[in-house]
């Protein structure tokens, strides 16, 4: 079974993708990462809340063209399978079954 979709989108959200550098709070720089996203998240201070919030989410969505590329991938492998002639034997004929 083939995990192209998912490999390409582990690949790129856990090794690939950066995100900024912001103000801890303490006159200090902090780069934001998903291990320290919750902790930022957490801090006392609006505005490193709000800033690693910002910062983590356009991030993601500077690259949203290719994460709907990799999630349109996943739908369609995932639709495949269940349409394929082994699923609708073993479990007989479901809707949308050739």
């Amino acid at each position: 079974m083939s995990y192209g979709p998912q490999t390409i989108f582990n690949m790129f959200n856990n090794a690939d993708l950066r995100f900024p550098s912001i103000d801890d709070g303490n006159g200090g720089q902090i780069e934001i990462t998903h291990g320290r996203f919750i902790s930022l998240m957490e801090s006392k201070n609006r505005q490193v809340r709000k800033d690693a919030f910002m910062g983590l989410y356009h991030t993601y969505a500077s690259f949203r063209n290719t994460l709907a590329a990799a999630y349109s991938a996943n739908v369609k492998k995932k639709n495949s399978l269940h349409q394929s002639p082994e699923i609708c034997l073993h479990y007989g004929s479901p809707s949308g079954c050739p």
